[in-house]
């Protein structure tokens, strides 16, 4: 959450040289915009209405992984010595689906999957604030 976003941002600024590779999952609350085509839409088109839904409903998490050339992942370890691959998941605070457009089902799933959507208000970062801090490195 918001209380460890400086030094997990500094841990990724220094493996990028190492994993300069860079997969994001972002989640959003729902689709609200579909095609009306019963057919494959062009590419442009389909941008264009990804791109709309993305700017309706304000985000609620990113997944940010690195890798190197070879799909290696950066290794931390446990106080006990076991290794384990590092990932990174960004809870936003932005969304209140009390206030914001989604589509109920999308809500319903990211509860199901352990999202607190109400913490996430709480304890979570501000997305300007994320990106201004991104952009400050």
């Amino acid at each position: 959450m918001a209380e460890n976003m400086n030094s997990e941002l500094n841990m990724i600024g220094s493996l990028l040289p190492l994993f300069p590779c860079i997969t994001f999952d972002v989640e959003y609350a729902g689709t609200l915009h579909r095609s009306s085509a019963a057919t494959r839409i062009a590419p442009s088109k389909q941008y264009a209405l990804v791109k709309k839904n993305v700017d309706a409903v304000p985000i609620v998490m990113l997944g940010i992984t690195l890798s190197n050339e070879y799909g290696n992942l950066p290794l931390t370890a446990d106080g006990e010595g076991r290794l384990f691959q590092l990932a990174w998941e960004v809870t936003f605070s932005d969304f209140d689906p009390r206030r914001d457009r989604h589509a109920p089902e999308s809500v319903t799933f990211l509860r199901s999957q352990g999202v607190c959507l109400d913490k996430a208000r709480a304890r979570g970062v501000y997305s300007m604030v994320y990106t201004g801090s991104i952009f400050e490195r």
